[in-house]
């Protein structure tokens, strides 16, 4: 068994070593790492580099770098073409992987040959199990589509790190991460959910998650909001054209009410009519064919979504009641 582990960087000169540091680190033997600079404007690049050069070890390392950013959706993709692995495995810059994980991964596939993917646990920085983790509740192995799915979209968090992936499911499916879209994994692990017959758990913790300033997760930026919320609504209206393809699964319906959900959140925090207008037509726009087959719960979504109920649940406290109580339950 071979593994490719795919690294976007971009910006990360503060960081990028400790996470190298932790590859190079793996008792795993056979592991090339695909290390993608996204024109980086700091010394990324130059560290990676110098890292390479300096050292010694069983970990092959191929270096490639982008002309012009793309994302880190562009970065992994490019990593997906180079990689020669029988598994990938998603890293990003900021966060590290434990030494042993990606050797108790590759035993759980071993045992489990099957299975499309393998996934592991989440740690925080203190070394304890991350939010995003899990104390209890996953099967070693399961083949129950309906339970793969609810794992995947529901008690699952939404990323595509800490698990090796069959590299040809990924490339028979057409798995490649949408370009110029934030929360791509969310996007991601809606196909991977749809595509998947077989997948194997650990609660063992394979990977540290670190909170980085000016991240993704964290940045609070007006562009950066609204480039949340438009990538949200483009996810939206790829799931809903593919649940007019093939009906949908409560789940599937649960995930892009969800997704609209959050959408409507950084909408909330731009203070902006205009915004405001655009998300509206578009929620309007998908409900309007199938007013007359919503349920009560939808009935509701819907109106908590439209003026003048949006401007109460927007606010995040009461977006918390509005996915326990409605959206979980259309």
């Amino acid at each position: 068994m071979t593994v490719s582990i795919i690294i976007p960087v971009f910006n990360a000169e503060n960081y990028v070593e400790r996470c190298l540091d932790s590859v190079c680190a793996q008792s795993f033997c056979d592991i090339e790492c695909i290390v993608v600079d996204d024109a980086s404007t700091d010394g990324s690049r130059r560290a990676v580099d110098r890292y390479v050069a300096a050292y010694r070890g069983p970990v092959r390392f191929r270096v490639v770098g982008h002309e012009m950013n793309g994302g880190q959706s562009a970065a992994r993709n490019t990593g997906l073409r180079h990689a020669t692995g029988d598994y990938v495995f998603f890293l990003d810059s900021d966060d590290a992987i434990v030494p042993g994980a990606i050797a108790t991964l590759a035993d759980l596939a071993t045992r489990h040959p099957d299975a499309d993917f393998v996934q592991g646990n989440m740690l925080s920085a203190d070394g304890n199990v991350s939010p995003y983790g899990r104390y209890s509740g996953m099967p070693e192995y399961c083949t129950d589509r309906h339970q793969l799915e609810e794992l995947i979209l529901s008690y699952l968090v939404s990323s595509a790190c800490n698990r090796l992936i069959r590299r040809t499911f990924i490339t028979g499916h057409d798995l490649f991460f949408p370009e110029g879209m934030l929360h791509e994994d969310m996007y991601w692990c809606y196909f991977v959910a749809k595509h998947v017959r077989a997948a194997s758990f650990t609660l063992t913790g394979t990977y540290i998650y670190y909170t980085t300033p000016g991240s993704t997760m964290t940045s609070v930026s007006t562009d950066k909001r609204i480039h949340r919320y438009t990538s949200r609504l483009r996810a939206a209206e790829v799931f809903y054209r593919d649940m007019l393809d093939t009906p949908p699964s409560r789940r599937q319906r649960i995930y892009l009410a969800g997704n609209l959900t959050s959408a409507m959140i950084e909408v909330c925090a731009l203070h902006s009519p205009r915004h405001w207008w655009r998300f509206w037509r578009f929620v309007v726009r998908l409900a309007r064919p199938h007013l007359r087959r919503l349920s009560a719960a939808q009935w509701v979504l819907l109106a908590c979504m439209l003026p003048p109920l949006c401007f109460l649940v927007g606010h995040r406290a009461w977006y918390w009641r509005l996915q326990q109580n409605i959206v979980n339950r259309t």
